[in-house]
């Protein structure tokens, strides 16, 4: 209870049996969890913030614990499978102790939860502004500490890089005098080693930070903070955050390749020689990965780049994309794939 208004934390529904009258359990949930935050007492507070919210729901006895929040668009993740909830077996133990796990896991959250509006209602500075940016539409990590240094330096989001529901990399500005432009990304996978390799040539920007949403633990310090692959390319990791220099410049896809350097391809060629040297590869060489700033050429997006042998391709490659013979997902990512997208893409215009 929060003064004369109720704000909701957990959002409990369960049916006797899963799709019982016709609708499913989880996505009555979450439409209650919308309708609870459209109502007008709670308006001023859903203005503030993304309206974090946590949804239990399912039919006996199954149950499954979901996330919502709301920024310039309703969202709702699931967070554990469906659980089973019920037993079969002599020895239980095991699937007791992942329940509880779960259970005590979100009691928790919901006391941080708890703390965190008790917290809100204190702050008076969180009003929105319309057609500017604003806390709620963003994510919460602002701040990180610089690789190399033992100072943190906090940032504001300016903006999304892409209007796409799909969009993980922003635009923001540190707090400092002078602020200096940044961009901050989400990712699971992430070059590290390729990217560093190619900022020491002025051939990428400058990596500032990619490590663990905490902001303190940089992957080039802490090895929990480092990718983990298992099963011949599937992720098993942490989310991580990237924080880069922002680029002055035009990317490749959004200009003609009339008006691209005469000598892109060459400049291309010249990194990709740099990261093969070291035994890495790039994976993902397409004009959208491809900067111009000053005639100079930068390259963005290690999510896929790393060492040759060892990097694959991800799940899902797009049809419409000409990829090289023997890139598919899953896939080890190689030089000679590489070389081929060079060609494909950047072909020589002598």
């Amino acid at each position: 209870m929060f003064s004369n208004f109720i704000i909701p934390l957990v959002v409990v529904e369960v049916k006797r049996a899963l799709g019982e009258g016709g609708c499913d359990a989880l996505t009555q949930a979450s439409y209650s969890v919308l309708n609870m935050w459209n109502e007008t007492a709670l308006l001023p507070i859903a203005e503030k913030i993304c309206c974090p919210t946590f949804v239990i729901a399912g039919g006996r006895p199954y149950l499954s614990v979901l996330g919502v929040v709301w920024t310039d668009r309703f969202i709702v993740q699931r967070l554990t499978d469906i659980m089973w909830l019920g037993e079969a077996r002599t020895y239980e133990d095991g699937h007791l102790y992942q329940l509880a796990r779960t259970f005590t896991a979100l009691r928790h959250c919901q006391n941080s939860l708890n703390t965190f509006y008790d917290d809100l209602l204190m702050h008076d500075d969180l009003v929105l502004i319309p057609n500017e940016p604003h806390p709620r539409y963003f994510p919460y990590p602002t701040s990180f500490i610089e690789h190399g240094s033992n100072s943190t330096t906090s940032f504001k989001y300016l903006d999304v890089m892409e209007d796409d529901s799909t969009n993980v990399a922003f635009q923001a500005e540190t707090i400092s005098d002078p602020p200096k432009k940044v961009i901050v990304k989400f990712v699971d996978r992430y070059g590290v080693l390729a990217h560093t390799c190619l900022a020491d040539y002025g051939m990428a920007p400058n990596l500032l930070y990619c490590g663990l949403l905490n902001g303190k633990d940089d992957c080039r310090n802490v090895n929990n903070a480092c990718d983990t692959n298992k099963c011949s390319g599937l992720y098993v990791g942490p989310l991580r955050m990237v924080v880069m220099d922002f680029i002055e410049g035009e990317n490749a896809q959004k200009t003609s390749p009339a008006a691209w350097p005469l000598d892109t391809r060459a400049q291309i060629k010249e990194a990709l020689a740099n990261l093969h040297r070291k035994g890495l590869v790039f994976g993902d060489l397409r004009p959208p990965n491809i900067m111009f700033t000053r005639s100079k050429v930068i390259l963005i997006d290690f999510d896929w780049a790393g060492p040759e042998n060892q990097v694959r391709y991800p799940k899902g490659l797009s049809s419409h994309v000409q990829w090289p013979e023997g890139a598919r997902d899953f896939q080890l990512i190689t030089r000679v794939h590489d070389m081929a997208m060079l060609d494909a893409y950047f072909p020589d215009r002598t």
